[in-house]
């Protein structure tokens, strides 16, 4: 691809200044971050619409939103688009809710934009790596993702000091982080679900009972992040302990506890 398109062009300057806010380290930064790059990923997938001879606009006359554009692309292998759709969500809360993303939870989900970014610009678009982000800033990445080689459990603690909302996103975006890692280092684990069913089973645990903390965890996010639902204080601590239960079956056999 030669020529860019107007929206192509503010998407990649919306990708890099996306990263410019991650790398300076402050709350408004991640703030802005998410943000920035989920409207540059929005734009990208609207761009690569186009391309297939699509409309981007509704019937309406309003472009598409991110989860029609994603439908538009059926055709489009994104194996990101559960991530993604999970990125926008942040955004809206962001936006709706005025939450800062903590450390890890901004470096999750930065991390996961910046691969899909790479990927889908240079297979989809046809780009070269040095159009999509300046060098320095891939050096940066390239430091700062190195998937570390040992079994860890992280566990998860109740932050008095964020939002119940805040709560909810953070230790999400630990249980995923960590499957992340896992998935890195065992390529044919690919679904979240997957994953986690495949390591629990492996250490003797009821699959049965995985499934119904799963449902917990993403009935309780889904209702924080997608409406104005704010949960009590006895939710948050049943949500952090699935959480922290599916995490330690997923490390620890059975017969070593």
């Amino acid at each position: 691809m030669n020529k860019k398109s107007p929206m192509l062009i503010h998407s990649i300057e919306s990708f890099q200044h996306g990263i410019e806010h991650f790398f300076d380290g402050t709350p408004l930064g991640r703030k802005f971050a998410i943000l920035h790059i989920d409207h540059a990923i929005e734009l990208l997938l609207k761009e690569r619409v186009v391309l297939l001879g699509k409309s981007i606009y509704r019937a309406d006359g309003l472009t598409l939103s991110v989860h029609e554009t994603l439908n538009s692309l059926k055709e489009v292998s994104i194996p990101e688009k559960p991530r993604l759709q999970e990125i926008h969500d942040l955004r809206n809360t962001i936006q709706h809710k005025g939450i800062t993303p903590d450390e890890l939870t901004t470096d999750f989900y930065i991390e996961v934009a910046y691969e899909f970014f790479k990927r889908f610009s240079v297979e989809e678009m046809g780009l070269q790596v040095d159009e999509i982000i300046a060098s320095r800033f891939i050096r940066l990445f390239d430091r700062k993702y190195i998937i570390p080689d040992q079994k860890t459990v992280p566990s998860i603690d109740f932050n008095h000091d964020a939002s119940p909302t805040e709560n909810i996103i953070n230790g999400y975006a630990v249980l995923e982080k960590h499957l992340k890692d896992w998935q890195y280092r065992n390529p044919d684990l690919k679904t979240l679900r997957g994953t986690i069913y495949n390591l629990v089973e492996e250490n003797g645990y009821d699959k049965d009972q995985v499934k119904q903390n799963l449902a917990y965890i993403f009935g309780l996010r889904g209702r924080v992040v997608k409406s104005e639902y704010e949960p009590t204080y006895e939710e948050l601590v049943e949500y952090l302990n699935n959480i922290n239960g599916i995490l330690l079956m997923m490390n620890v056999s059975k017969d070593k506890i």
